[in-house]
């Protein structure tokens, strides 16, 4: 619960509102909000342990989404839904990502991430 609290409380980097929504009404109003703007968007919501359902919901410039499918060895497949962040330049350089990839923050390779179960992502249309 306490790491639910400092998610919600920790500040926003350039670029990105968010919110943290417990009903499903607060979620699709921040969607909306967030996706009638004239700015390229994506829009991402986290589940977040808690007593009861809380939302990590998010919307960044830098960010955008795919689906991908991915194909097993036995030939089976499955859709599953991609980000890719295109600035880093404002997180923390000791961002696990940024680790694993062993790329500094700000460099000029996007970080990508598959989402697990539970995630969702929204995005316009492309129409």
């Amino acid at each position: 619960m306490k790491t639910t609290l400092e998610l919600c409380e920790e500040p926003t980097v350039r670029g990105e509102n968010k919110t943290c929504a417990t009903s499903l009404e607060s979620i699709v109003d921040f969607i909306v909000s967030e996706l009638r703007t004239n700015r390229p968007k994506t829009v991402v919501c986290h589940p977040l342990n808690y007593a009861y359902p809380v939302f990590l919901c998010h919307g960044a410039e830098s960010t955008k989404a795919y689906e991908v499918e991915l194909r097993g060895e036995d030939g089976t497949t499955v859709k599953s839904a991609a980000v890719c962040h295109t600035d880093t330049s404002d997180w923390d350089p000791n961002n696990m990502a940024l680790r694993i990839l062993n790329i500094k923050a700000g460099s000029t390779h996007p970080v990508c991430h598959f989402f697990p179960e539970g995630h969702v992502v929204w995005t316009r249309s492309a129409n």
